[in-house]
């Protein structure tokens, strides 16, 4: 099988997400804010083409960090061959196989939380045998299964990496999710500000709605609203701000990215 035709059979892999959501209210409080942290950049790697990625082992192990070692559920429902082939004349090897994975998250009680269902394709290429071969495609596979699942829990596991590798928060957060952007009224951008001096990197004691509403206000790149971002989360949790008022940071978020975007200079 040629390089493009597996790359093919890769991208056209059925993946398939269940209506299933974390209930926060079920999660502790560490849990909540683990997920919600920004993502650390010494987590991220690229592969050969250049996308950025968490590698498989380190999902994993956060995880067994986040939900403990008996926190969660991953089964592989099945294995499928997609295609094989070999050459005699060289003894080389080529697969590609589909899997199908199920991941369960439970709470601290062992109850599920939610359940995510994906698919996945991995190939094998020139391999000195057919087991080497097989093998290596169902690793792949599952393991592109498993992180296809496993995004669903949010920026830890590289949810925001398919906004072209970002680093900055995506789900729970007022930052890029093109869900909230579509959902937000659509605004003319306010007219330049006078420059004031950056909103503070830490979560003040009392940040309630009016403190965060200035903070996003005046932010001027990416990195420092998503500072605000955490601290919005921060508040939520901590029953600083409303369900309504962070529902109005989201967008007033979401139109100050909008606004930094267009603001910067062109590449």
């Amino acid at each position: 099988m040629s390089e493009s035709t597996v790359s093919e059979a890769t991208a056209t892999a059925e993946e398939t997400n269940e209506p299933a959501a974390i209930e926060t209210e079920r999660l502790t409080l560490a849990q909540r804010q683990r997920l919600l942290r920004p993502l650390n950049k010494n987590r991220v790697k690229q592969n050969q083409k250049g996308f950025s990625y968490i590698p498989h082992n380190d999902s994993r192990a956060e995880l067994i960090k986040t939900f403990g070692l008996c926190g969660f559920d991953l089964e592989t429902l099945s294995v499928d061959q997609v295609s094989f082939r070999s050459n005699e004349a060289t003894n080389r090897f080529w697969a590609v196989f589909r899997a199908t994975v199920r991941l369960t998250v439970k709470d601290v009680h062992g109850k599920p939380l939610a359940v995510y269902t994906a698919s996945g394709a991995g190939a094998a290429q020139n391999l000195p045998s057919e087991g080497d071969a097989v093998d290596m495609a169902i690793k792949v596979a599952e393991s592109e299964a498993f992180k296809r699942c496993v995004i669903n829990l949010g920026d830890q596991y590289g949810l925001s990496l398919y906004d072209g590798g970002a680093l900055e928060s995506v789900g729970g957060s007022l930052v890029d999710s093109p869900k909230l952007q579509a959902a937000a009224p659509q605004q003319s951008a306010p007219a330049a500000q006078p420059a004031q001096p950056p909103a503070p990197d830490n979560l003040a004691t009392k940040d309630d709605f009016e403190t965060l509403k200035q903070a996003i206000r005046i932010v001027r790149d990416g990195e420092a609203l998503t500072r605000v971002a955490t601290r919005v989360q921060q508040a939520h949790i901590h029953q600083l701000i409303t369900d309504e008022e962070r529902a109005q940071l989201l967008e007033l978020g979401g139109n100050r990215r909008q606004e930094l975007r267009e603001a910067a200079p062109s590449r």
